[in-house]
């Protein structure tokens, strides 16, 4: 975590809350602010896989990580990757991250 920090501090809440949350990486990236409930430390997920909603409770560190992204947000969305289209969900350049971070580590 140290050196993610260190290389790509930007994207370490994004990183802590899939790490904390257990979440598929598609839930992660779909997720809106309207999803997420800070007060009752917990996700709500409508549709996942096998397509049942499900209620992820957040840990401190989430709560931590979800509070970070909050301070920086000025979207719906909680993620700063590409938007497809106006509504639609991020999609996550997890090839090209991995890539970069082999490098520096």
């Amino acid at each position: 975590m140290a050196a993610i920090d260190q290389l790509f501090p930007r994207f370490l809440p994004h990183l802590l809350v899939a790490v904390h949350t257990g979440m598929r990486m598609t839930e992660q990236y779909s997720l809106r602010w309207s999803q997420v409930n800070l007060e009752r430390r917990q996700l709500h997920l409508p549709k996942t896989n096998p397509h049942k909603p499900r209620v992820i409770s957040l840990n401190d560190t989430a709560m931590g990580a979800f509070n970070s992204l909050k301070a920086t947000s000025t979207h719906q969305a909680i993620s700063y990757f590409r938007l497809l289209a106006p509504g639609n969900p991020f999609k996550a350049p997890v090839v090209g991250l991995a890539q970069r971070w082999r490098k520096p580590i």
